[in-house]
């Protein structure tokens, strides 16, 4: 034997990339894989930052956990010095960064950027698994640009996402025990950032399995063992996750938030049966056209894709001849869930954030499994995607063209967005206490502490909490309150609060969308120095 032959049988083997489309679609990262993720990364950063050191200010329900993360760097505490009625695990995520980077108003950008590609990337892992690489790659285009990219709002929605989503994956190979297990302890993680997601998901995929169960005929004692283990691993994750707030809070604390205060204040919420109604009616202009549409996709179409997709997988009367059937099964029965878990409080920003993503993957592949499409349509696809991709960045550049330096760091933003932070970067200092009646999103640009219990003024239900936010407020010495003048009609239920605001402030200045800053009067309680809590 040649030295040159020995030299080689002695060298390491190296590891083979696969070619694309080669092999099992599970297997390790090929250049689908990292063309869709390095695609997701310059979409999402291209709409996410306006230059590489000026991010977009965000806004919408996010803000609610920015703003939890916030209280929390001050030494409060959920639940009890400030009201949440989600589980603390998505306001943790934002502490953490915080504390690693400061609370700078582009950690929030940060936090969208990096949730959406491991969401991109399980859709694209699961898309794989029930159609061909073309038709995988052409539904999480559709994902990302119309739902992801469309929303950029990094709420507990979309954390216990990926948490469901890898629960399908990880039974995809098969179903046993340690894997049911896996997958139990992903969705426990998933009830720690949504508290009804990882029960809905555990239901759905427990039915797939007695549905498959029954068609293969296995002994029932495998697939009790399985059920078993999916059940006690996410019942003991989501203990191991909340037990710091078990032990001090107690049970009784966070089942009021958890569940009776949902059960009776937001499921319950008297406006959502109007909204949903009103949110069916002819268009008057293009922006409500497309909202209309939104809608129907929401409460109307969705289903219909999913009622579809699950009697596909119920007429296969053989699953185990089938690679792709459990996953087509899940996805569809783990999506109807998540469909039915948003329904008693049901708007189409709640459906978009979870029930909608299994539902376009299956869209595709019942389109690439039951329509002959021509050669060409693939191609005209991806040009209106791409196309949609680049009005949504360019149009959010036009849309926050306005630059503002603030103590959290240099933001872009809208014109009236700016007009407010600029007046109260210059009449307030960071850490003083601000409330805006209506809205979350100046605390953080401006580190500007929120006085109250409750996030806002709208959170009141049945006067809950006034006595106790109007002794907040008398305590702390706000100076300014950000008001709307509708918080002056009577069907807004503060009571005292009103007239205390009406009797110890006056109106300073109204910005062009008619909020109002109110002042407090000086011949009240003397101002506290600034930043400070008595």
């Amino acid at each position: 034997m040649s030295d040159s032959t020995t030299a080689n049988a002695n060298r390491l083997p190296l590891l083979r990339v696969p070619r694309c489309g080669e092999g099992h679609p599970a297997a390790t990262l090929d250049c689908y894989d990292i063309a869709m993720l390095l695609g997701a990364l310059v979409y999402l950063a291209a709409n996410l930052f306006a230059s590489p050191d000026t991010p977009f200010l965000l806004g919408g329900d996010q803000a609610s956990f920015w703003l939890y993360a916030q209280r929390q760097l001050y030494g409060e505490q959920v639940y009890r010095d400030f009201m949440q009625f989600t589980p603390p695990g998505t306001a943790l995520i934002y502490l953490w960064l915080f504390r690693l980077f400061g609370p700078r108003i582009w950690v929030p950008n940060l936090i969208v950027m990096l949730l959406g590609l491991p969401v991109t990337w399980l859709c694209l892992r699961l898309a794989r698994r029930i159609m061909r690489p073309a038709y995988a790659l052409l539904a999480v285009g559709l994902f990302l640009v119309l739902i992801y990219g469309k929303l950029l709002n990094a709420t507990h929605y979309w954390f216990s996402l990926p948490f469901a989503l890898g629960a399908i994956l990880v039974l995809q190979e098969s179903r046993t025990s340690a894997r049911a297990a896996l997958a139990g302890a992903l969705l426990g993680a998933a009830s720690f950032f949504t508290q009804t997601r990882g029960p809905a998901a555990a239901l759905a995929v427990s039915a797939v399995m007695l549905l498959e169960q029954y068609r293969i005929q296995e002994p029932w004692s495998v697939y009790v063992q399985r059920q078993l283990s999916l059940l006690a691993a996410m019942i003991t994750t989501w203990l191991a996750l909340s037990m710091y707030y078990l032990l001090t809070l107690g049970p009784g604390q966070l089942w009021f938030y958890q569940v009776a205060y949902v059960s009776q204040y937001v499921t319950r919420d008297p406006s959502v049966l109007p909204s949903l109604l009103a949110s069916f009616r002819l268009p008057r202009s293009l922006h409500e056209l497309s909202t209309e549409f939104e809608s129907v996709v929401a409460y109307g179409a969705l289903p219909v894709v999913y009622v579809v997709s699950l009697w596909e997988c119920w007429k296969d009367r053989n699953p185990a001849s089938s690679s792709g059937w459990a996953c087509s099964a899940m996805l569809g029965a783990v999506g109807t869930a998540m469909f039915l878990e948003v329904a008693p409080s049901i708007n189409w920003f709640r459906v978009y954030c979870g029930a909608a993503t299994p539902g376009i993957l299956l869209l595709v592949w019942l389109v690439s499994e039951r329509v002959r499409l021509p050669a060409h349509a693939l191609r005209l696809a991806w040009i209106g995607v791409l196309g949609l991709a680049a009005h949504q960045t360019w149009s959010r550049h036009l849309a926050q063209p306005v630059i503002e330096q603030l103590p959290a760091g240099r933001v872009a933003t809208t014109a009236v967005m700016g007009q407010k932070l600029e007046w109260f970067a210059t009449h307030t200092a960071p850490g003083q206490f601000f409330l805006d009646a209506a809205g979350l999103s100046l605390y953080l640009p401006l580190t500007l502490r929120n006085p109250i219990f409750l996030e806002t003024l709208e959170d009141y239900r049945e006067n809950l909490y006034v006595g106790r936010n109007k002794r907040e407020l008398e305590g702390r010495h706000v100076q300014y309150v950000l008001w709307l003048p509708r918080f002056d009609s009577r069907r807004l239920q503060l009571g005292e609060l009103r007239d205390f605001f009406h009797e110890h402030y006056h109106r300073v200045w109204t910005f062009s969308d008619h909020s109002e800053i109110w002042e407090r009067n000086p011949d009240s309680v003397p101002a506290a120095p600034k930043g400070t809590d008595r």
